[in-house]
């Protein structure tokens, strides 16, 4: 009864922070921006009319709110039923699926917004950046060399757990995942720092310091990714599977406090969005 009781609280904790602070903050930091660099000001940054970003905004936190109460009332009827581990699992990864639909959305919106941007560009000059972008330029050493050890010894552990030859371990496909998740990241990083950049009127300092930010956060992804994996191999070992399902709803959790690292504005240069930057 004790896990019961326990991943209740993950499962509350996961509606409350995926579903109504994560969505109040991102949204805070819309109003920030509407009320510090309104269309009068910054034209550049509102290729719609204005009425269409408070009419996001506010979709955006409808549905946020719409999902939290779907949550809170599938808590509540889970109590009133009998509740194994599967159905536990289940209750974590599909209600996390509904969570970032939203996010999806809001990721969705803002890059048909830049591709708007970039159609209303009159720049037909492109400009290149006499700055090498180097790899530790985006990414501390600590970081880097702390993420390959993680993924190193997580080869060492399979390899080591092997020899115990339980029926459900998958040995070294673990390691193939693992390793998709990082070749996948690779790219993207890659992506952002040798590839067109998305937004036509974002600063060399500023996709310098979004791509220091997104780098960090995919290191940090990929080691929580590595030992969540660790942790449930061992409760798989310990014949401890009952808590699969709170480690996995606190694992969701930290990847979704982690991926919104990305969404800082306050380092951002909004200057570049005045009507007279286009002269610059």
């Amino acid at each position: 009864m004790i896990e019961q009781h326990l991943f209740s609280i993950a499962f509350l904790s996961q509606v409350v922070l995926a579903s109504i602070y994560i969505p109040s903050r991102i949204a805070r930091r819309m109003s920030f921006i509407f009320d510090t660099y309104p269309p009068s000001t910054h034209p550049l940054l509102y290729p719609k009319p204005f009425d269409d970003y408070v009419k996001m905004q506010r979709g955006y936190r409808l549905a946020n709110r719409i999902i939290a109460g779907i949550g809170f009332s599938v808590l509540v009827a889970s109590l009133f039923v009998p509740r194994g581990r599967e159905l536990m699992n289940g209750m974590a990864f599909l209600f996390f699926m509904v969570q970032i639909l939203p996010l999806i959305w809001l990721e969705a919106t803002v890059r048909k917004e830049l591709k708007l941007m970039r159609s209303l560009n009159p720049r037909t000059t492109r400009t290149a950046e006499l700055n090498p972008r180097r790899l530790f330029d985006v990414l501390t050493p600590a970081l880097f060399w702390a993420t390959v050890l993680v993924y190193l010894a997580f080869w060492v552990f399979i390899a080591w757990f092997r020899q115990f030859d339980y029926p459900w371990f998958g040995g070294f496909i673990n390691n193939l995942i693992i390793t998709g998740l990082n070749v996948f990241f690779a790219s993207i990083l890659l992506w952002f720092m040798y590839g067109k950049k998305l937004n036509p009127h974002q600063s060399a300092e500023d996709r310098m310091r979004v791509t220091r930010r997104l780098a960090t956060v995919m290191c940090l992804v990929s080691i929580a990714v590595t030992l969540y994996a660790v942790i449930t191999i061992f409760l798989s070992a310990e014949d401890a599977r009952a808590f699969q399902p709170i480690a996995r709803s606190v694992y969701f959790q930290v990847i979704l406090l982690l991926s919104v690292q990305t969404y800082r504005v306050d380092l951002l240069d909004f200057d570049v969005y005045r009507e007279d930057a286009q002269a610059t």
